[in-house]
């Protein structure tokens, strides 16, 4: 070894001269390294003797060693020998445990066989092979045997040490959040073999977490033979409080509102992680018209029982002025593939009730109004993956939501309607009119709604979207079970839920410009294709609404504005009737 050839003396003030080094093409940086080391502490010397010395064997001078060190007048003389260079002829890996092969490592790709490649690609190869089988601490021997004066034959053995499983993860810092909650984001299996990838992937992964900052890189830690995982994390302000003010010219005619602006609002409360299992509670009171309201409650906890099992809950009342009140109820089971993608079972409950009768109307058309009591229960999957950089703000990557439902309406008669009497009540039964009508029907009700960002150049992203619906099976839909579309959230440059459609598709394409994490401009136009009168699928027409808007991040929270657009073909765009929205969101 190297320190029984060093002089006894522990610092030295003189010149450091070689001897014996007979080639030192490719390693002068080595020698010059070692030559004008300055360090008066002599064991400084190991570290660049090793490295020349492996750097000769690289270069194929195998024998190559330090034979003495002496010190005299003139400075410390290092004496080297630096025999032949030789062929490399055979490689071999001696197997062990059937763990590795040689052919696993392809080394038929090195031949004619270099020296300097050969030892550095195998080795690392080698040590490589063992970190993915769990040996973190293995080493490599390299046994050299001469075939003939100059040429030798390589052979490695490995020798494995411990082999080290997951062992789980420990967060440190003040998050609150389940282990397993985590261990599914990172895909973490106990148990497992110790891979070194887990590293780069947990560091990534958690920058997904919204409720969550990472303050230090993830580190391993090796104990009771266990590789555990150590997370960075500090809670970071994700509940949110939105609100959103939208200003849009009075078309309507309803008796008291007389200005020329209307003001409709959404206000919406989401929390997440209070009780650090993940779960997240939202509350939203939106107004898309003077006179009309929607409350709309969602709870939603995963993971249950550190299962891939989650629970969902929801509830949504819809009063539209006096016309009828809508109310959804609906519970779902979802099973996570991995943190990203879900698939949810789900049961709801639409039932809608109508609200004042228009009698008169009814007697003198002999006709159902267009909005009926209903009942329907549907049944179906929700399948939704997330793969977004930032959810708040995201540059790169897709969401997409597909939604299917099948359900059994059942029309329920409505007491006002029976209780009819005409000014000849012989002449007419107005109980009959819902003879009329199939009280019980299947519909099928698809919905999409998927989201691709691609980066541009450094700050730039271009989105793209596809959000629509149908409801199909029934002859006839009625307006109070149709979707209402038009706004800031589906159709922009048009009044909210303003438009009643049997089925639609808007397509979205949005060039925004990244300010910083929660700042950006953006450019927009939503193309639509709706049919709101019956369920036949060639009874579309087109809708076009074009904007831009900006939204700004400050301590406080992001403040947004954007205005819009919209044309379809009896309405030219008109900038007197544009659509006006103001932002605020919070982060608490």
């Amino acid at each position: 070894m190297i320190f029984l050839l060093l002089p006894s003396m522990s610092s030295w003030g003189q010149r450091i001269l070689l001897h014996g080094l007979v080639d030192t093409s490719n390693i002068s940086i080595f020698v010059d390294k070692l030559v004008n080391t300055k360090d008066q502490d002599i064991f400084k010397l190991y570290a660049p003797i090793e490295a020349l010395i492996d750097k000769l064997h690289q270069k194929g001078y195998f024998s190559a060693s330090l034979d003495s060190m002496k010190l005299d007048s003139m400075g410390i003389n290092l004496y080297f020998f630096q025999g032949i260079k030789y062929k490399i002829d055979q490689v071999r890996v001696e197997e062990l445990y059937g763990m590795i092969k040689a052919d696993t490592l392809r080394l038929s790709l090195l031949t004619p066989y270099k020296a300097d490649s050969i030892i550095q690609i195998t080795k690392k190869h080698l040590l490589e092979s063992m970190l993915l089988l769990g040996y973190p601490f293995a080493s490599i021997n390299i046994i050299t045997e001469n075939t003939d004066t100059n040429s030798i034959s390589i052979r490695y053995r490995v020798f494995p040490g411990k082999i080290y499983p997951l062992g789980g993860l420990h967060v440190v810092g003040n998050l609150k959040i389940s282990d397993y909650y985590i261990e599914k984001m990172i895909s973490l299996e106990k148990g497992r073999p110790y891979n070194p990838g887990i590293l780069k992937k947990a560091s990534s992964k958690v920058r997904e977490l919204t409720f969550a900052e990472q303050y230090r890189a993830p580190m391993v830690v090796f104990a009771e033979n266990k590789a555990y995982l150590a997370l960075f994390l500090n809670k970071k302000n994700v509940n949110r409080f939105d609100l959103l003010i939208g200003v849009q010219p009075n078309t309507s005619n309803i008796p008291g509102v007389s200005n020329k602006l209307l003001l409709t609002g959404n206000a919406t409360i989401e929390l997440v992680n209070q009780f650090g299992q993940g779960e997240k509670i939202l509350g939203e009171y939106f107004q898309p018209s003077a006179m009309n309201q929607q409350l709309r409650l969602e709870a939603e906890y995963p993971f249950l029982l550190s299962t891939p099992i989650g629970l969902k809950g929801a509830f949504k009342l819809y009063r539209a002025d006096s016309a009828f009140l809508e109310k959804i109820f609906e519970v779902g089971t979802q099973y996570y593939f991995d943190f990203d993608s879900k698939l949810e079972a789900f049961w709801n409950r639409h039932q809608s009730d109508i609200g004042t009768v228009d009698t008169q109307s009814i007697i003198l058309t002999k006709k159902l109004p267009a909005n009926l009591d209903y009942k329907t229960d549907y049944f179906g999957l929700n399948y939704n993956i997330q793969k977004l950089d930032f959810r708040l703000n995201p540059r790169k990557g897709f969401s997409i939501d597909l939604k299917m439902g099948v359900g059994k309406r059942n029309i329920l008669k409505n007491d006002k309607i029976l209780s009819i009497r005409g000014a000849d009540p012989q002449s007419f039964n107005y109980k009959t009119l819902y003879d009329t009508v199939t009280l019980t029907s299947t519909l099928f009700k698809p919905q999409l709604d998927a989201r691709f960002y691609l980066p541009m150049f450094k700050r730039l992203a271009f989105m793209v979207r596809a959000n629509g619906g149908l409801i199909s099976g029934p002859k006839l839909v009625y307006n109070n079970e149709k979707f209402r579309i038009g706004g800031n959230k589906t159709l922009r440059g048009f009044n909210e839920q303003s438009i009643y459609s049997v089925g639609y598709l808007v397509g979205t394409t949005e060039l925004k410009m990244v300010l910083d994490e929660l700042s950006s401009v953006f450019l927009f136009a939503d193309n639509a294709l709706i049919n709101n009168t019956d369920t036949q699928l060639d009874n579309f027409y087109w809708n076009l609404g074009i904007g831009a808007g900006i939204n700004f991040g400050t301590k406080v929270g992001v403040f947004g504005l954007s205005v819009a657009l919209g044309k379809n073909k009896t309405v030219p765009f008109d900038f007197t009737a544009a659509k006006i929205h103001f932002g605020y969101q919070s982060l608490f």
